[in-house]
């Protein structure tokens, strides 16, 4: 009879056979799963086949809490987080057995290094493969608007980073009026390429809407802003039709999404200070047009009054000279001929009736000439008169006594205010 073993015992024989190998060594391998539990991290290391991207390889392993510091504070110092799921890393295992349990190794060692130049050989790729696509430069093309207002924002709606953007924008120093419409994405994690990508897809389905769209979330790690090195979050941000802003919170590194996006910040409240400052330079503008019109027309009617004054006085002293000369021609006439005298000086005193009414009558044409060219200057003045510029769209509030307000700083509870629209006026009380 054939002799045979337990289970047990055969187990016990390949737990041997592991020991006696003492299998250790350095493994490059991808992390496909990570979890905690008591302290204890459990990896599953896999590698994928390059051409059907499925397992070929796969290995249980572990990290006792007595040495996650040791095997994970050089990966949390160089990447700012701990062993997740998608990085590969160069890690130094060791095998061994257990009857119940099976094969499984323990990690006693993680070379970050690795991890860090293999995200960073991925970013050049995507990089030259966005180069070579033509698209890398196609966002920053687009121009912004002279005013930007209406601001579509992809962003997760609980962030600390989404709220300090939007009081930003709100308590700006300038009283501008902002509409944001938040289109909610995840922002981190394996989920966050897919999760903009739709937020992007559904703003461009309403592009005419908006002025821009700002992508913004706050600071984090290396491997939670990992995705914003994604290829087709990246090709989205540089084919989308209206200029993308980004702020992702990226303090020291670069993202790709910051590399095709039009305009790249560091910080949600900084792309609002962006915002602000770009149309307080448009209302700074509109001032400084203003004041060159007003000094304009300002000219042009001292000059026209200074004309129509000087014309004037040039009429009446030529109407003066030309009557003199009529009075005295007269009197020669009536000396030289005393016995037609009568008939003579009724024919002169005629003439020079004459002349006085066709003096007159020009004087009084060019006047009307020049009181029409000043109507005409004056329209033009009141064509740019900045009040126009309310019907634009814009308004303006003063305070009790009339002054302008720039600040909402200056303003407490009780002042009474009032707002000057195009077509009327709104009194109200800071409450």
């Amino acid at each position: 009879m054939q002799s045979s073993l337990t289970l047990e015992q055969f187990c016990a024989q390949i737990r041997s056979v592991v020991a006696e190998a003492q299998l250790a060594g350095w493994v490059t391998a991808e992390v496909a799963q990570a979890q905690v539990s008591r302290g204890h991290f459990y990896v599953t290391l896999v590698q994928k086949s390059e051409l059907s991207d499925s397992p070929v390889a796969q290995l249980r392993c572990q990290i006792w809490s007595s040495n996650v510091e040791l095997v994970l504070g050089p990966l949390r110092t160089a990447t700012g987080d701990d062993i997740r799921a998608g990085i590969k890393i160069l890690a130094f295992v060791s095998v061994s057995f257990h009857p119940v349990y099976g094969l499984s190794g323990q990690i006693l060692a993680i070379d970050p290094d690795y991890t860090l130049g293999d995200m960073e050989r991925r970013r050049q790729e995507i990089l030259r493969q966005l180069t070579a696509d033509g698209v890398v430069g196609m966002n920053k093309e687009i121009p912004l608007p002279t005013v930007i207002q209406r601001v579509a924002v992809v962003s997760a709606a609980t962030a600390a980073g989404y709220g300090d953007f939007r009081d930003q924008l709100r308590n700006n120093p300038y009283g501008i009026g902002y509409q944001t419409v938040l289109f909610s994405a995840a922002m981190q994690g394996e989920a966050a390429e897919a999760s903009v990508i739709t937020a992007l897809n559904a703003i461009a389905e309403r592009a005419d809407e908006f002025d821009v769209v700002v992508i913004i979330r706050g600071g984090g790690s290396k491997m939670d802003l990992a995705c914003f090195d994604s290829y087709l979050m990246a090709s989205n941000v540089a084919q989308f039709p209206l200029p993308v802003i980004a702020g992702i919170g990226h303090e020291r590194d670069t993202s790709i999404v910051d590399m095709v996006a039009h305009t790249s910040l560091k910080t949600p409240t900084a792309v609002a200070e962006f915002l602000v400052q770009h149309d307080a330079d448009f209302l700074a503008m509109l001032d400084s047009l203003a004041d060159r019109a007003a000094r304009a027309a300002e000219s042009a009617l001292a000059a026209a009054r200074y004309g129509l004054a000087n014309l004037r006085l040039r009429v009446f002293s030529a109407a003066h000279s030309t009557l003199v000369a009529s009075r005295s021609r007269a009197d020669s006439l009536s000396l030289r001929a005393a016995c037609a005298a009568s008939a003579r000086l009724a024919r002169q005193e005629m003439e020079a009736r004459m002349w006085r009414q066709r003096l007159l009558s020009a004087a009084n044409a060019r006047l009307d000439s020049e009181a029409r060219r000043l109507e005409a200057s004056e329209r033009h003045v009141a064509a740019i008169d900045p009040r126009e510029v309310l019907r634009r769209g814009f308004s303006v509030t003063t305070d009790s006594d009339g002054n302008r307000l720039a600040s909402a700083a200056s303003l407490k509870p009780g002042d009474a205010i009032t707002t000057f629209f195009a077509d009327g006026k709104v009194s109200s009380t800071v409450k």
